[in-house]
């Protein structure tokens, strides 16, 4: 899911009919961790970082790394929280995609 949405945020810049200049090789890593929990021991707010490696490939290899984290609430329903996880994950990608974009827009200016 994520990559789908990384890849969709990155195709209005690729252009097929011009020549390939620019190799993208994307890893993502999701973590999950328990962030809060109550005074019964229950997980009331989980965390999520996402930490995405870039490697491009423009007359050498080089490559960088963005991270972007957030939290989301358990709800007492199991359908909310799955959804509050989904919501998060999106937001989530949406900026670490623009993020991308603006960091290989910079590193590209400068050479």
């Amino acid at each position: 899911r994520i990559s789908y949405i990384i890849r969709n945020k990155l195709l209005p810049y690729s252009k097929n009919n011009e020549e390939k200049l620019l190799n993208l090789n994307i890893n993502v890593k999701k973590d999950k961790i328990i962030k809060e929990k109550n005074i019964k021991n229950e997980i009331t707010k989980f965390e999520i970082s996402l930490v995405a490696t870039v490697e491009y490939n423009l007359n050498g290899a080089r490559k960088f790394q963005i991270s972007e984290a957030g939290d989301y609430l358990v709800s007492s329903q199991y359908s909310q929280t799955l959804n509050n996880e989904k919501k998060l994950i999106k937001t989530l990608s949406e900026v670490l995609a623009e993020s991308m974009i603006e960091e290989l827009i910079q590193k590209l200016n400068d050479l």
